[in-house]
């Protein structure tokens, strides 16, 4: 009784160790186009943030407070841009590093174990075929 339950507690061991592996196998793949998209919309926003830094009023005449407040009020928004696709790079690189952590926990730690399971079920079958031998021959 004792063999069974441990091999019960052994078998739900290894379907956790799999579930595990191919879950972060999905939050990795996931990860990535989230951070590849990440990346993208930063390069439309610089790209944006550019073009809105180049745009000036050229008055005929004097320039009216209006425009002056149109031209302050496009490069606050220009900063603001760049200040929020600087914390977005931060962000990216926060989670690329998050990815190979869980990257190396899957195939460090998992697969240590996974290797385990496969050396025990060769010395498994080799005592059992050593049974087999043994008994039949006896």
């Amino acid at each position: 009784k004792q063999w069974y339950q441990r091999r019960v507690a052994i078998t739900a061991g290894e379907k956790e160790i799999d579930y595990c592996a191919g879950t972060i196998k999905i939050l990795k793949d996931e990860m990535k186009r989230v951070m590849q998209t990440e990346q993208d919309l930063q390069k439309c926003h610089k790209q944006f943030a550019h073009t809105i830094s180049q745009i000036s009023f050229k008055p005929i005449g004097e320039q009216t407070e209006d425009e002056n407040e149109i031209e302050a009020a496009l490069e606050k928004f220009c900063q603001l841009l760049e200040e929020i696709e600087d914390h977005r790079e931060k962000k990216i690189v926060n989670a690329n590093n998050v990815l190979s952590r869980f990257d190396r926990f899957r195939k460090g730690d998992i697969g240590r174990c996974k290797e385990e399971k496969k050396r025990f079920a060769v010395q498994k079958r080799k005592k059992y075929r050593l049974r087999l031998c043994v008994d039949t021959t006896a």
